[in-house]
């Protein structure tokens, strides 16, 4: 009866644990995205953007370019791009023969510049310009990785991300989790050789994440809007996928959540999040 009793009880936290994976552990309550009245509880939200001339939170699916009236949001858009000359937001292939950044050494003229589009190519940015059809780029000195700056716009399935980052001109794909780790600034914990144990080499949900895996405080980084990431880095800081799957929970895998450097897990079978491609060297 005692051996009964003891399999029974192991069977139920078997049985909450794999819930967790399926999302509970990753996400709070649903609510509706005019519920929130403040940027950091609206974009806290996967599903939701914060609009700074409307001031007010909208649902991503419900957002077109042409509603972005502030530059930095358009350009937080993967799919948009800001109109210099109308002082509007487009959508990325609306305009012909603009291209985007001010950056050293890009000249103008039939076929020079880096930039959309054919002709002029003005653009902002040190260097770094978006040519035709691929993404910009971040360089990270610390670590030697290149990212694509601003990420994805929106979210999606764990598939859909994979597909995503292999669909970009060149050889992008999706980061480890260690590589994702890496674009942590300001949490000790959570930074790549941090104390949480989550890493390429430790993938096991119950050995190695524990509490140091939390993060810090909501906000407290030194990136965009408070994130946990380089002030360089465009884009929400809402949870982003790896490739790194959780070896003891079939279909998921690790992740991190920049407003709190959390390190979490996601299921492939039901969840969507974010997605930051880095470029594959090797693939050259």
């Amino acid at each position: 009866m005692k051996k009964l009793s003891i399999f029974a009880l192991l069977l139920l936290a078997s049985a909450i644990m794999f819930a967790a994976c399926m999302g509970m552990d990753n996400e709070e309550e649903e609510s509706d995205c005019s519920d929130y009245d403040s940027r950091s509880d609206c974009e806290d939200d996967n599903d939701c953007f914060w609009l700074d001339d409307d001031d007010e939170c909208d649902d991503l699916d419900d957002i077109d370019c042409p509603d972005f009236e502030d530059e930095d949001d358009c350009e937080d858009g993967n799919d948009c791009a800001w109109n210099d000359a109308e002082e509007k937001c487009d959508d990325d292939d609306s305009g012909e023969g603009e291209g985007e950044g001010e950056g050293e050494g890009e000249g103008e003229g039939e076929g020079e510049g880096e930039g959309e589009g054919e002709g002029e190519g003005e653009g902002e940015g040190e260097g770094e310009g978006e040519g035709e059809g691929e993404p910009g780029e971040w360089f990270d000195t610390m670590y030697g990785n290149t990212w694509q700056n601003p990420p994805m716009f929106g979210q999606t399935t764990y598939q859909g991300a994979v597909d995503y980052c292999t669909s970009l001109p060149g050889h992008w794909r999706l980061p480890t989790i260690d590589e994702l780790r890496s674009l942590i600034r300001g949490c000790d914990a959570t930074q790549k050789g941090g104390s949480c144990g989550v890493s390429n080499e430790c993938v096991a949900l119950y050995e190695c994440k524990d509490d140091s895996c939390d993060g810090c405080e909501a906000f407290g980084g030194e990136g965009l809007d408070g994130y946990y990431m380089h002030p360089d880095l465009l884009g929400a800081g809402q949870p982003y996928w790896s490739s790194t799957p959780v070896s003891d929970f079939e279909s998921c895998y690790w992740g991190v959540s920049f407003p709190r450097a959390i390190i979490v897990y996601f299921s492939s079978m039901v969840d969507t999040s974010g997605v930051r491609c880095v470029y594959d060297g090797l693939g050259e």
